[in-house]
């Protein structure tokens, strides 16, 4: 009688569990021909209140569900105890986390096949200065200690060829959110209700053209940029209407600024809103904006676009990669410079609201129907050529 074929032993080693890789690492757990674990290094925990956002915070969802994990507490044991588990292949996230670079170099060592999974941009953190430009060629050594390579977009691919990865080597699995969830809150009616809801409580008609903002309002990501924006849309449209979601350590400002700027009708902050709860708030908008100074995705734009709600962002924003489609189903403004410019955010709001609702509502159906190609599940078949193009080519098994 014939046996079945030996499982992979497929490893993921991360340093932390985020919400938008869980429903990524439930699809691993349901492939047949894997033994499927993760290990990871960051606690997790909804904290009550966060330094970070400054607020409470809980992400409304399970990390841990459907799929077996370990938390490895002690970092510079995560090596032993990855190889005690005796994995066939270890895909790992990023490798700027404290223990990434040692679990690397001795699984190259030790002829494990890896797999880099991580967002990555070509071009360069602002925060970083010129620490970021010394460690480019460091990053290009690292990249090529890998057997084989994720990307997710058109930006990380082009930064895994530049840095001498092998064509080949490399197998689209893009950065996204947990699809089907998004899709069907955005066709539930309750969310739809929620969204009236929201802007009748505010005041707001259904004439109205309300821009959503939602992100950690920080330097990088330009809440104070999107006030400027808003603020020159204003002065010549009477019915533009801006919500601001998320939270930060630049959000009491921002409010003292949009108190001395515009009028109160014009505006609301909504607060810190979880990801799972987040989807009536595209739904009240009608044109999601990104003023990043610089993003490595940007995970809000999949669940925008499944929201059927196109976005408007900038160049420097990582998913302008393949995700964002200019003047089909979103659109990308030029921005060479790390100050992205307001006035061409203003003539592209101009350039969405001269279109008949028939045009805007049909730029809402591709945006749909990109981010549904940008999901776990069309390409999980590529996740399971990465695994076996990786075990072909280690020197163990």
């Amino acid at each position: 009688m014939p046996t079945s074929p030996k499982k992979i032993r497929f490893a993921v080693a991360a340093p932390g569990i985020s919400s938008f890789e869980a429903p990524f690492f439930r699809l691993c757990a349901q492939v047949e021909e894997w033994e499927f674990k993760v290990f990871y290094c960051g606690p997790v925990e909804n904290k009550p209140y966060s330094n970070e956002y400054q607020t409470n915070v809980s992400w409304g969802v399970d990390l841990l569900g459907d799929y077996s994990s370990l938390y490895v507490e002690e970092r510079k044991k995560l090596c032993d105890i990855l190889q005690d588990w005796r994995p066939d292949v270890v895909l790992v996230y990023g490798y700027g986390w404290p223990g990434a670079l040692s679990l690397i170099l001795r699984n190259r060592l030790r002829g494990l096949p890896q797999i880099h999974r991580g967002t990555l941009n070509y071009f360069l953190d602002p925060r970083r200065g010129w620490k970021g430009r010394l460690m480019r060629p460091l990053r290009d050594f690292l990249f090529r200690l890998f057997t084989a390579h994720h990307y997710g977009g058109d930006y990380s691919r082009k930064v895994l060829l530049d840095a001498g990865v092998k064509p080949e080597s490399l197998f689209f699995m893009p950065y996204s959110v947990d699809s089907s969830y998004f899709a069907a809150q955005a066709d539930g009616a309750t969310q739809r209700e929620g969204a009236t809801a929201m802007r009748r409580a505010l005041g707001w008609t259904d004439n109205d053209q309300v821009l959503l903002f939602i992100a950690h309002h920080t330097w990088v990501k330009g809440p104070d940029i999107m006030l400027d924006i808003f603020e020159r849309w204003g002065r010549e449209n009477p019915q533009a209407r801006l919500l601001m979601a998320g939270s930060g350590p630049m959000t009491e400002d921002l409010k003292r600024l949009a108190a001395a700027r515009l009028a109160p009708k014009q505006y609301h902050f909504a607060g810190f809103v979880p990801s799972a709860e987040t989807a009536p708030y595209y739904l009240a908008a009608d044109l999601v904006v990104c003023a990043s100074r610089y993003e490595t995705w940007a995970r809000m734009i999949n669940e925008a676009m499944l929201c059927r709600r196109p976005c408007l962002i900038n160049s420097r924003v990582a998913a302008a990669g393949g995700l964002v489609e200019d003047d089909r189903n979103g659109y990308v403004v030029p921005s060479p410079d790390v100050e992205p410019d307001a006035a061409a955010y203003v003539a592209i709001l101009r350039k969405h609201f001269a279109k008949t609702p028939d045009e805007r509502q049909k730029m809402g159906e591709a945006a749909r129907e990109r981010a549904k190609y940008f999901s776990y599940e069309a390409h999980m078949d590529d996740a399971k050529a990465a695994a076996r193009y990786a075990l072909a080519r280690g020197k163990r098994r």
